[in-house]
């Protein structure tokens, strides 16, 4: 959970903000706004795409997942996932290419 003066700090496009290179401020009243957006999806998900232009594809994604949330099993290729959790608790599974479970792991904020 963001406490404080805690926030993340994004350099976006004008894509996402009418002046190029704006900060994006990642903080309590975004992730709220977005958490109350997944809440009323009937996924219960919402994503934010923080690319920096149209072509970037490192898959810089925000999103809010939120309680009760089952995400369909999927492989990115071509490109590494990082995944950090602001607040909440998450599992993650991993699969071989069987599609037989090898691992779950769960996460946490302030967590390792």
């Amino acid at each position: 959970m963001l406490t404080g003066e805690q926030k993340l700090r994004f350099n976006i496009s004008a894509r996402f903000n009418e002046e190029k290179g704006k900060t994006m401020i990642v903080d309590k009243k975004l992730i709220g706004d977005l958490s109350a957006q997944a809440k009323a999806n009937p996924r219960l998900h919402k994503a934010f795409d923080l690319s920096t232009t149209p072509h970037d594809a490192s898959q810089r994604i925000l999103n809010t997942v939120e309680p009760g949330t089952i995400l369909p099993i999927h492989r990115h290729r071509g490109y590494k996932e990082t995944i950090i959790d602001l607040r909440g608790i998450e599992m993650q599974h991993y699969y071989n290419d069987a599609g037989n479970k090898t691992a779950s792991y769960e996460l946490a904020p302030n967590t390792t």
